[in-house]
């Protein structure tokens, strides 16, 4: 799967820590949603994060359709222009899922598939809904390259290098 080919999803080499200290505007900072990829190795404890972080309304039901919808639907309960979901450890979402490497991929499809919805709302911003996936762990594991970070979206000042390709 190559995740490079989405517009609004990102494999990037970086934490959290060293994300929020790019050249990014404070309402960027502001909007972003952490999830750690250890504590949601399996579709429910990945809804239950989701569920709880997004305050998604009492009509959630623990399933893939429910959670798309309620994805597409953040900006009715959350007042905020963009939707930034930063998730660490990622290649530990849904590992304990039989078949983790399929519903990984559906994973990607859906957050695919809510970033169009979120086009098709024509928003303001290009991509109002992005997702950051990292598979580092801590800042001493991950290192940002001779200082060029200048903006989170890769093309606007991240070197190509810290994107992984799919082999």
């Amino acid at each position: 799967m190559n995740i490079n080919k989405k517009p609004c999803i990102e494999e990037i080499n970086i934490t959290y820590n060293e994300y929020v200290k790019t050249d990014i505007d404070k309402e960027t900072k502001n909007n972003i949603f952490i999830f750690d990829g250890m504590k949601m190795k399996d579709w429910n404890s990945l809804f239950d994060k989701f569920k709880k972080t997004l305050h998604f309304p009492s009509y959630f039901s623990y399933n893939k359709d429910s959670f798309e919808e309620c994805l597409s639907d953040l900006d009715e309960w959350l007042s905020t222009p963009i939707y930034i979901l930063f998730i660490t450890n990622s290649n530990k979402l849904l590992i304990n899922e039989n078949n983790y490497k399929e519903e990984y991929k559906e994973l990607i499809d859906i957050f695919d598939d809510v970033c169009f919805e979120y086009h098709q709302k024509d928003m303001e911003e290009k991509y109002p809904f992005r997702v950051l996936l990292s598979n580092t762990q801590t800042i001493a594991q991950s290192s940002i390259k001779n200082n060029t970070l200048n903006s989170p979206i890769k093309g606007e000042g991240i070197p190509d290098d810290f994107f992984k390709k799919e082999k």
